[in-house]
């Protein structure tokens, strides 16, 4: 089974200072924004931010799956070729996978997260368009 390291996502109280500091004072671009969340290119990864207050959404109903106040501010992002085949490969490994496979088509990804053994928050991702935004 094969990941790539595509991004990490910050979850962020002060969206606009962050996005001001990552943006204008680090030197990163902008490859992807709307009024919730911009992706900025770093080289060869990305880093993405999303407005915490803005990350009340159900992904299988796991409370281990808050990113309110009080929840994961990074989560690490690897993309695959199959999600379906990473699933079932992780699920076989017996990782502690955090509900089922979501996808957001309109988007252009289809994803979901599992936790390492420190109990860190990992999105696995796969790409289903060609230019895709953020989760």
């Amino acid at each position: 089974m094969e990941f790539e390291y595509i991004y990490t996502r910050i979850n962020v109280q002060n969206y606009e200072e962050c996005r001001n500091f990552y943006s204008t004072v680090l030197g990163f671009e902008t490859e992807f924004e709307n009024e919730n969340s911009i992706e900025l290119a770093t080289g060869n990864t990305k880093i993405s931010l999303q407005k915490r207050d803005e990350l009340t959404f159900d992904r299988g109903g796991s409370k281990l799956m808050s990113f309110a106040e009080g929840g994961d501010s990074i989560v690490l992002t690897l993309k695959v070729k199959s999600l379906d085949r990473a699933y079932e490969y992780l699920k076989e490994k017996k990782v502690n996978l955090q509900g089922d496979i979501f996808s957001f088509p309109n988007q252009g990804y289809k994803s979901t997260y599992l936790r390492d053994p420190d109990n860190n928050l990992i999105e696995i991702r796969e790409i289903i368009l060609g230019n895709f935004g953020l989760g």
